[in-house]
């Protein structure tokens, strides 16, 4: 059984893609005309660090993964993979990959979401590694942290909170003696958590004049850690709560193991979730193979 990956933000590097801007010219046009702005030299010259902001970042590592999978088939005498998963924007390419919506619908609600996105301010995340689940939210309730959400279960042991400026700077100094490492990530806002419910109902407006197809391959939902029940109305409202509501990722993977013998190809630009695959199957006996 074969799985593709697509990673969300975080995983952007200049330079990204640069081969693959070269092979699919035409998708890159379609892009520009959609961004109003040249991806490649957003991707290749990163002028003013813009590749690390919200607005620029998840569009742009929407086409290169995009773009990636184009070309994994093109490699593959076109046999596409048993299953696809992204984490967080990078789901969006799982659902262009599986037929959910054609690469211009997708690149269209991501441009769209990063815009939103980016405009909530005053909020970030926090990784922090070495803890657990229960662990966590024990400090928290003890300490009276209630403006911070777990936001993203990596594994079980990698977990990201989000919330507000002044809670996470409070909570980085509570977790920072306890876990291995307890590190403010460089995001613009407190993504997956309650601050977005704004977000995603203005989102959701934007949904409605979309169709979305049913997936032709399992998609992975980051929102419940199975796999989508179907396009239409289902998959929008997926896309909705997956802006205020955690990732669990470390379930994504489970639930795949479980699906038998796994080869792992991660898109470029790679490496994130070949890792967090790697942590989530120490001590499972699972044998599988990373490309």
């Amino acid at each position: 059984m074969t799985v593709c990956l697509f990673e969300g933000q975080g995983a952007q590097r200049t330079g990204m893609g640069a081969k693959l801007l070269d092979k699919y010219q035409d998708y890159v046009k379609q892009a520009n005309d959609i961004l109003g702005y040249s991806l490649r030299e957003l991707i290749l010259e990163n002028k003013d660090n813009r590749l690390n902001e919200t607005l620029y970042e998840q569009p742009a590592l929407y086409v290169v993964e995009c773009l990636s999978y184009l070309d994994y088939l093109d490699k593959n005498n076109n046999i596409k993979p048993d299953y696809v998963a992204g984490h967080s924007v990078g789901e969006y390419a799982a659902l262009f990959a599986a037929g959910v919506f054609d690469f211009v619908t997708g690149l269209r609600l991501v441009a769209h979401r990063s815009k939103l996105m980016a405009d909530v301010k005053h909020g970030g995340m926090l990784a922090i590694v070495g803890l657990h689940k229960d662990e966590i939210e024990s400090v928290l309730d003890r300490d009276g942290l209630k403006n911070i959400t777990l936001a993203s279960f990596n594994t079980d042991n990698e977990i990201i909170l989000s919330g507000d400026e002044k809670n996470l700077r409070t909570a980085q100094a509570i977790f920072e003696p306890q876990a291995r490492l307890c590190i403010k990530l460089k995001v613009g806002g407190p993504f997956h958590s309650q601050f977005m419910k704004p977000v995603a109902e203005l989102f959701k407006g934007y949904l409605e004049d979309f169709t979305l197809n049913d997936p032709t391959i399992p998609v992975m939902s980051n929102v419940t850690g199975f796999p989508y029940a179907g396009g239409g109305d289902i998959a929008k409202e997926n896309l909705v709560q997956q802006i205020y509501k955690p990732v669990y990722w470390h379930d994504v993977i489970m639930y795949l193991l479980i699906q038998g013998e796994n080869t792992f190809h991660e898109v470029e630009p790679g490496g994130i979730l070949s890792n967090l695959v790697r942590k989530i199957i120490v001590g499972t006996g699972v044998d599988l193979h990373i490309e």
